[in-house]
C-alpha cells in the first residue's frame, strides 16, 4: 500500500465539479437541485477523487488518506462509493460521474473540471506507521471473521460487488427515501435488481428488507402481510451473508408493532443504532416513536442528526419541521419547511406541512391562498379535500365567525369517517377550536371503534396509503393543537387505557410539557 496523507477538509479550498461547486471545509455541494451537506467520510473522499484529476485512485490509497490507513469493512467503502456516484446524478444532474475501474480503483470523471492545483488541497501530514507484519494481519483478520464482523482485510480477499449493482443500489436507497407510493415500488424493483446482480451483496439485500417495509404503509392488510413476509426472507438473507448488517436488523426491528408496544420497538431501534449509529430507518423510526409517546424533544434530537446528514430527502425534512414546531422551534420549523417546498414543491408531504404549519399558528390567509393556487397543488388529491382544508384554514382564523366554525367541524367529522389521517386531523382541529367532547368522540372511533367506523385507508383512494388497526397513530395526541384534549381530565384515562402511561412507567420517563 502507498502511503498518503490524510485529506484534511478545514483548509481545502472551494473547487467546481461539474455543475457543482463544493465546499469542503463546510462539506456542502451547491448545484442546479439545491444544497447538501455530506458526511464528512464522503466529502473526504469525494476530494481525494477530484484531487487526483482524472487520474485512477486505488481503494487501498482511499482507505490510506480518507480513514487514515484503518482496517475497514467493505460494505463501509461502497456505501461512500455509492452515495458520491449518486450525488453525481441528483445534486450534480449527472455533470460528473464516478467510474469504478474493475480490480483497479475508482475514477471521477468531469469534462470540464476545473480544480485547484495538488498541492492547493490541504492535507494532514501521514503519522508514523510501524511496519505491518503479514501474520498478525491475517491473524487478526481470522478472528474477526469468525466473530461474524464481516471483514475485508486486503484487496482481493473478497469479490467486488458488480458497479451495477452498487448503482441500483444506490438508486433503490435515493428513491425509498422520496415517500410515494410510485417512489417506494420503484425503489423495491431497483433493489431487487441489484440482489440479482450481486446475490452475496448484504447491504443489497438489507436494503430490498428495508423497501418492502417501507412498503407496507401503501398496502391494505392481506398485501401488507405479504410483503411483511418477503422484508423477512430478504433480511434473514443479508443476516446469513453479514450478521451485523444494520440495515437488515432495522428491518426486522421495524417488524415489530409500535402501537401499543412502543417499548420494546423502542429498545429494538436503539439495538440496530448500536450497530450503526447513523442508520437511516433506525434514526427516523426512532424519531417516530419518541413522538408517538409525547417526547417530542427527544424525538427531535433523534431526528437531527440524520437530517444534517440526509437534507435531500422530503421524508426527513417534513417530519423535521413538524417537530420543531411541536417543541415550539417555530422560526425554524419554518425555514426548513420554506427550503423543503423550494425543492419539491407539489410533494404532498411538504406541501401539507407548510399548509398546517401556516393554519395552526395564526396564518390562515397564507394557508388559504395556497390551496387557491391550483398550478402548486400536490397531484392526486381530490378537489373535495382541498375545498374541507380551505374551509379549516378559515375557521382556525383569529375571530373567524361561529358558522364558519361550525362548517368546519361538520366537513371535519364528516372525513373522519372516510380515513385514519382524516380522523387525526378531525381530533386537532376539534380540540384547537375548543370542541373537545367533538374531538373525543373522534377518538372514541379512531382507537376503540365506539360510536363510528374508520377504514384503515388513510385519506382518499387516490393517494393510497393506509392505517390499519395495527399500525394506529398516537403522536398527533401530544402536538400543539390538542392541547384542549389534553387538558380534559379524560385524557390521563385515555393514556392509561392506550397503554401510554405503562410506557412512561415503565421506562421511567414523562411527555413533555409541550407549548400550547
Amino acid at each position: 500500500m502507498t502511503e498518503r496523507a490524510t485529506v484534511a477538509l478545514a483548509h481545502t479550498p472551494s473547487f467546481q465539479l461539474g455543475s457543482v461547486e463544493v465546499r469542503p471545509a463546510t462539506r456542502e455541494l451547491i448545484g442546479p437541485s439545491g444544497r447538501v451537506r455530506l458526511e464528512p467520510r464522503v466529502m473526504q473522499v469525494l476530494v481525494a477523487l477530484a484531487n487526483a484529476d482524472g487520474e485512477i485512485v486505488s481503494r487501498d490509497d482511499l482507505i490510506e488518506s480518507c480513514w487514515d490507513g484503518r482496517i475497514v469493512g467493505q460494505d463501509a467503502v461502497n456505501r461512500v462509493i455509492s452515495k458520491i456516484r449518486s450525488l453525481g446524478e441528483t445534486i450534480g444532474a449527472g455533470s460528473f460521474t464516478l467510474e469504478t475501474i474493475t480490480k483497479v480503483g475508482y475514477r471521477l470523471v468531469d469534462p470540464g473540471r476545473s480544480v485547484p492545483a495538488k498541492a492547493a488541497v490541504a492535507v494532514a501530514p501521514p503519522e508514523p506507521r510501524a511496519p505491518l507484519d503479514r501474520r498478525l494481519l491475517l491473524g487478526g483478520g481470522a478472528a474477526l471473521a469468525a466473530a461474524g464482523g464481516g471483514a475485508w482485510w486486503f484487496y482481493g480477499r473478497k469479490p467486488e460487488t458488480p458497479e451495477a449493482a452498487l448503482l441500483l443500489h444506490a438508486k433503490g436507497i435515493e428513491a425509498s427515501r422520496i415517500g410515494t407510493v410510485e417512489a417506494t415500488a420503484q425503489a423495491t424493483g431497483f433493489l431487487k435488481e441489484a440482489v440479482a446482480l450481486a446475490p452475496d451483496y448484504a447491504e443489497g439485500w438489507g436494503a430490498l428488507a428495508l423497501a418492502y417495509q417501507n412498503g407496507l404503509y401503501f398496502l391494505a392488510e392481506d398485501a401488507a402481510r405479504v410483503a411483511a413476509q418477503r422484508a423477512q426472507a430478504a433480511a434473514r438473507r443479508a443476516i446469513e451473508l453479514d450478521p451485523r448488517n444494520a440495515s437488515a436488523h432495522a428491518a426486522l426491528a421495524l417488524d415489530i408493532p409500535t402501537y401499543r408496544n412502543w417499548l420494546a420497538a423502542e429498545e429494538a431501534m436503539r439495538k440496530v443504532l448500536k450497530l450503526d449509529p447513523n442508520q437511516f430507518e433506525a434514526c427516523t423510526t426512532l424519531s417516530r416513536i419518541l413522538a408517538s409517546v409525547g417526547r417530542m424533544k427527544e424525538a427531535l434530537a433523534a431526528l437531527e442528526p440524520i437530517a444534517k446528514r440526509t437534507s435531500l430527502e422530503p421524508t426527513v425534512q417534513f417530519r423535521l419541521a413538524y417537530l420543531l414546531w411541536a417543541v415550539g422551534r417555530l422560526e425554524e420549523s419554518d425555514r426548513i419547511i420554506d427550503e423543503a417546498m423550494t425543492l419539491w414543491p407539489r410533494s404532498y408531504q411538504i406541501w401539507f406541512t407548510r399548509f398546517w404549519l401556516l393554519a395552526h399558528t395564526g396564518r390562515s390567509s397564507q394557508a388559504i391562498a395556497m390551496v387557491r393556487d391550483e398550478v402548486r397543488r400536490p397531484p392526486g388529491i381530490p378537489d373535495w379535500n382541498f375545498k374541507l382544508i380551505e374551509d379549516t384554514a378559515s375557521a382556525l382564523a383569529n375571530n373567524a365567525p361561529a358558522a364558519a366554525v361550525e362548517a368546519a367541524i361538520r366537513g371535519n367529522l364528516d372525513a373522519a369517517r372516510k380515513g385514519a389521517g382524516f380522523a387525526e386531523n378531525a381530533i386537532e382541529v376539534a380540540s384547537e377550536l375548543g370542541r373537545v367532547d367533538k374531538a373525543y368522540n373522534v377518538v372514541d372511533a379512531y382507537y376503540f371503534g365506539r360510536g363510528f367506523a374508520i377504514g384503515s385507508v388513510r385519506y382518499s383512494a387516490q393517494q393510497g396509503s393506509f392505517t390499519p388497526p395495527t399500525r394506529l397513530q398516537t403522536a398527533f395526541l401530544f402536538t400543539p393543537p390538542s392541547s384542549g384534549l389534553r387538558a380534559d381530565p379524560r385524557f390521563g384515562p385515555l393514556t392509561e387505557t392506550l397503554g401510554l402511561a405503562e410506557y412512561w412507567r415503565r421506562s421511567e420517563t414523562a411527555p413533555d410539557r409541550l407549548p400550547a
